[in-house]
């Protein structure tokens, strides 16, 4: 599945805790885990994996505390998905927290066993879709 600034995919992973953040130069590849959505797909995994192409900002920003750029900081804070929103070219992420800033070309979403998910998959097995 490919959205580019879209803040459905986000907010379809309504619950989900990044638990791991890789950054590759401008591919991020972030982990989360969100069993309830991710058990309403075939395998038996726990979550979802990310991928942002094109990826030229990625940072938590905690509620009281100075922004965070390094993705292990970043995984080890495991911030909750609540919803999200574009504005001025970034997508706002907001997590129980903390708010989780990026700025990426395109992104996917798989399943953590393996496998992309469609974007009209995640929105009708989530009960959460941004209007």
């Amino acid at each position: 599945m490919t959205d580019d600034l879209d803040p459905n995919p986000w907010v379809a992973l309504h619950g989900a805790t990044i638990i791991r953040v890789v950054r590759e130069g401008e591919q991020v590849e972030l982990g989360v885990e969100q069993q309830e959505l991710r058990g309403k797909f075939p395998g038996r995994g726990v979550g979802f994996v990310i991928r942002l192409s094109g990826c030229s900002e990625l940072q938590y920003e905690p509620d009281d505390e100075p922004p965070i750029v390094d993705p292990q900081q970043i995984a080890s804070s495991e911030p909750a998905i609540l919803d999200a929103k574009s504005a001025e070219g970034d997508m706002l992420v907001a997590c129980a927290g903390g708010t989780l800033r990026v700025r990426y070309a395109s992104l996917t979403i798989g399943l953590d066993t393996g496998g992309d998910v469609a974007l009209a998959d995640l929105r009708a097995r989530s009960s959460v879709i941004a209007m």
